[in-house]
């Protein structure tokens, strides 16, 4: 198929100049071949609603970083489990090239539609991230200089802001499902929806009931009300975002499961994922104020800024963490897990210091933020991310040069058993059996194939000369026990 004719598809479908221009971009990346881009050119085209969000995001933008919210698409790093991020620095989209290599079936179809949505509204929100991010340091030096300062406000203000663009980005991808279910004549029902997509995708909106052993469905309290005359979700309700806030960002980290760092298998939930770029600033002011009072102070000048007897009090309430809710109508209380924000993204930014103790007061417990403590070198850039099958999102410009060849084969073992992990959870059969044909390519696999038969076999010899030397001694024993 022909660049011409695909873009004639884009062109029929509503595309703009710019959109245009952004995809045939992509079509030219050397990862990427024809059927793939085919199937790009497919989903791309599907939904009604995914071709004007993405044309508003190809052709728009506000902040003087960049003149689009979307600039380029792009694939994401081998070793990142995510269906796809959007940088909001760069104004990039990334797909994960495995959901293109993967069977083409309905679910996978709808599914990369409700990702690429997803990610094209958070690119919509990309001045006001950007804007609740450089907010997070005077909101903090505000209240470390106040008497009566409450260190949860930056805390909650970022993640508040976090959490409805969550909740709007899950719903710009349920449209988008919807939109295409409908150019195609079918009804979107919520069983029709349901049986469109993964059904952890599905379950962020819809129940499934079992009555007299028969499947009903329905859509989940909070995202229609009574009177609903179709079934497009309205972003623009309160209600409508704090149900879809809480039924996605709030889930979790057992049952969210988010790749934190992939070089452990570490998982995490949104809440603990975003509290760590301000809790990385929170450090960086707590280190400048011990300094600057060991410097006041000269009988000091040797001790350590911090210790396990002197350490950091962490400034907020970890086990109740509370937000203000979207529809203004109280607070919802999330739980931090402080080794979760170390595995994340911390970053102590003082080359004398690698690792902070801290105390929280919350739950009475004692711990350590690490510099780099994944594995992973990643850059401060906040990534959106969307994994609905395991299902947001995580890459940031990975720069990592391990310190040994064993250590790299380690580390790429570990990704590899990220993704089969991941896959697995995901219940995605062309995902499983990618990963599974991932790890059996591995000349190693085969060597441990190899070498577990010799294993087998001098097991099964030793077994079998301990059985004749036993029947040897029975032999001896029923003649009188004695031998020569």
């Amino acid at each position: 198929m022909s660049i011409d004719v695909n873009n004639e598809k884009l062109i029929n479908a509503g595309y703009n100049n710019l959109a245009i221009e952004r995809i045939s971009e992509f079509g030219k990346n050397h990862h990427l071949n024809a059927n793939q881009y085919s199937y790009i050119i497919e989903i791309m085209t599907s939904s009604p609603k995914l071709v004007e969000q993405f044309n508003y995001a190809s052709s728009h933008g506000e902040n003087y970083r960049n003149s689009h919210f979307i600039k380029n698409l792009d694939f994401t790093p081998d070793d990142i489990a995510v269906g796809a991020i959007y940088d909001a620095d760069n104004s990039t989209l990334s797909i994960n090239k495995n959901e293109l290599s993967i069977s083409t079936s309905t679910k996978n179809k709808f599914n990369l539609i409700f990702i690429v949505a997803h990610e094209t509204r958070h690119a919509l929100n990309r001045d006001k991230t950007l804007e609740a991010k450089a907010a997070i340091p005077e909101n903090l030096k505000s209240q470390l200089q106040s008497a009566h300062g409450d260190l949860n406000i930056p805390f909650s203000s970022y993640i508040a802001w976090r959490r409805k663009d969550e909740a709007q980005a899950q719903i710009a991808g349920f449209n988008a499902v919807v939109s295409a279910l409908e150019k195609q004549g079918i009804i979107p029902t919520p069983e029709n929806i349901y049986n469109s997509l993964p059904e952890k995708t599905a379950s962020f909106f819809i129940e499934k009931e079992f009555i007299n052993n028969q499947p009903t469905f329905k859509f989940k309290n909070g995202y229609f009300p009574k009177n609903a005359k179709n079934t497009f979700l309205d972003e623009n309700n309160l209600t409508t975002l704090e149900t879809a806030a809480q039924n996605y960002y709030d889930i979790p980290a057992p049952k969210q499961g988010l790749v934190l760092c992939a070089s452990t298998g570490s998982k995490s939930d949104y809440v603990n994922i975003d509290a760590t770029l301000p809790m990385t600033y929170f450090l960086d002011f707590d280190i400048q104020k011990r300094s600057k009072e060991r410097e006041l102070d000269n009988s000091q000048n040797t001790r350590p800024l911090y210790s396990d007897k002197n350490p950091l009090v962490l400034p907020i309430n970890t086990v109740n963490f509370k937000v203000p809710k979207i529809d203004n109508s109280g607070y919802v209380n999330l739980q931090l897990e402080p080794s979760l924000i170390n595995n994340n993204e911390i970053r102590i930014n003082r080359n004398n210091i690698s690792q902070i103790p801290y105390r929280d007061d919350s739950t009475n417990t004692k711990g350590y933020f690490q510099n780099e403590a994944c594995p992973l070198n990643k850059s401060d850039n906040h990534v959106s991310k969307t994994n609905q099958f395991f299902s947001p999102s995580h890459s940031e410009n990975i720069n990592h040069a391990p310190s040994t060849n064993a250590l790299a084969r380690l580390e790429n073992l570990m990704n590899k058993w990220d993704r089969a992990i991941s896959a697995y959870e995901s219940g995605n059969e062309a995902a499983i059996r990618a990963s599974n044909q991932e790890m059996l390519q591995n000349p190693a696999v085969e060597r441990m194939k190899q070498d577990a038969a010799k294993l087998h076999e001098q097991d099964y010899a030793q077994q079998q000369a301990e059985y004749e030397r036993m029947q040897q001694q029975q032999q001896v024993q029923s003649i009188g026990g004695r031998t020569r």
